[in-house]
């Protein structure tokens, strides 16, 4: 279907290049102002009717025109705003609520689950390259593959935080780090706690990087990047769940908690204020302003642990009052008061003559006892009770204003879990 596509959007505008063609011909042969100002308005022309990228690479492969002057073109009036298309569809509103702004449900993650969001605004340009071949760039940003906005994806959000913990000193012997992001050994290992969300951007830009030769230091070829602009706005959110840790002591899985809760505080200031979550970092790329309007740090407090009762339930029951001497376990006759098919042995009348007055009580009491266990409707067995709910799970919330205040406020709200402190 694609191809289709293609196929008929390069029928339909062929005329168009072909006159552009002429145009840069006639352009380049007279030096006629006025075949420059033509195919001037052609090249407009076509990128506002045909996908940028598709057009260049026609030209290119065809050299029909020249496609350096048509990205030049481009460059000047490139579009910068990533939700045009989301606009159109009306579908802008949709991606803020449900994409822009995640929430994770804590409270389904059990205890010590915790949560680190804020919006952030870029200090300097964002870029990380796409594998897109056919694109009017050699170096376009990566983008989302439903709607095509610029993207920093999990993935890249897991390795730089990791990078940036490295650079703080926290070695992969580290075994928070372990726990952070799992760890391979050969072919088993385990999954880290962290999760991350990706971040969208709703702005895009260019950049250009002029290499120079070592010796005469001069430029060379200026490069052409698409990056995510100073300035523009994205939204960081990160989960944690320690789900290697359920049914495990509670009081060591907290000090686990409290102190990976401080680590990735320290890391996640340090990979936005310092290291840059870029490519192209170390010539300062991918880092972010200092102020975030919404930063909110929210972790799970479990519910307080009932004390433990002073009895079991057997010990906390009243003793029970002496067997009959008719039976021999609550419940069951003694076998000389049965039929070996289970029912009571009557007595005939000369047997009762010889009894003593004492035994011939208890067979009365006996045969009364089996005659009421008979008649007796059996009682349904209890069934076994719920147990009562536990008392919810606690959300606590910090918010804060800026990324230099993140450790301080991670480590008040370890200090909760953690009296002891947390290094």
């Amino acid at each position: 279907m694609s191809y289709d596509y293609l196929a008929h959007t390069i029928a339909s505008i062929q005329s168009q290049v072909s006159a552009l063609g002429l145009a840069e011909e006639q352009a380049e042969r007279a030096k006629d102002q006025q075949a420059r100002s033509r195919a001037e308005s052609l090249r407009r022309k076509l990128l506002q009717d045909v996908d940028p990228s598709l057009l260049f690479c026609y030209l290119a492969a065809t050299e029909a025109a020249n496609k350096e002057l048509l990205r030049a073109v481009w460059q000047k009036e490139a579009p910068t705003d990533a939700l045009a298309a989301l606009k159109r569809w009306e579908l802008d509103k949709f991606f803020e609520t449900y994409w822009l702004k995640a929430e994770p449900d804590l409270a389904a993650l059990g205890p010590y689950a915790f949560s680190l969001r804020f919006t952030f605004r870029l200090a300097q340009p964002y870029f990380s390259r796409d594998d897109n071949a056919f694109y009017i760039v050699d170096n376009p940003i990566a983008r989302d593959r439903t709607f095509g906005l610029p993207i920093v994806r999990p993935s890249s959000w897991k390795g730089n935080l990791r990078a940036g913990l490295r650079s703080l000193g926290y070695d992969d012997s580290n075994p928070a780090v372990s726990r952070l992001f799992g760890e391979r050994v050969d072919e088993s290992g385990h999954a880290g706690r962290l999760i991350f969300f990706p971040t969208f951007f709703g702005r895009t830009g260019l950049e250009i990087i002029n290499p120079h030769e070592r010796t005469s230091r001069v430029g060379t070829v200026p490069i052409l990047f698409e990056t995510v602009p100073t300035g523009a706005e994205g939204a960081f959110t990160l989960l944690y769940a320690p789900f290697d840790r359920l049914g495990e002591d509670p009081a060591h899985t907290a000090r686990e908690a409290a102190e990976d809760l401080v680590t990735v505080a320290r890391g996640v200031e340090a990979m936005l204020r310092t290291y840059g979550f870029s490519a192209k970092k170390t010539i300062g790329f991918g880092l972010a302003q200092d102020a975030v309007p919404d930063g909110l740090l929210r972790i799970v407090i479990p519910a307080a642990v009932a004390p433990p009762t002073a009895l079991s339930q057997r010990e906390a029951r009243p003793s029970e009052p002496p067997l009959p001497r008719y039976l021999e376990a609550p419940g069951r006759l003694k076998p000389e008061y049965l039929n070996p098919d289970g029912s009571f042995r009557e007595r005939a009348p000369e047997e009762l003559a010889r009894m003593k007055k004492s035994a011939r009580q208890e067979y009365e009491k006996a045969r009364a006892w089996f005659q009421r266990q008979q008649s007796e409707t059996r009682a349904p067995e209890p069934t076994e009770r719920a147990p009562e709910p536990s008392p919810p799970e606690r959300v606590t919330a910090c918010s804060f204003g800026a990324l230099s205040e993140l450790v301080s406020r991670a480590r008040d709200m370890a200090a909760s879990l953690a009296p002891g402190g947390v290094p």
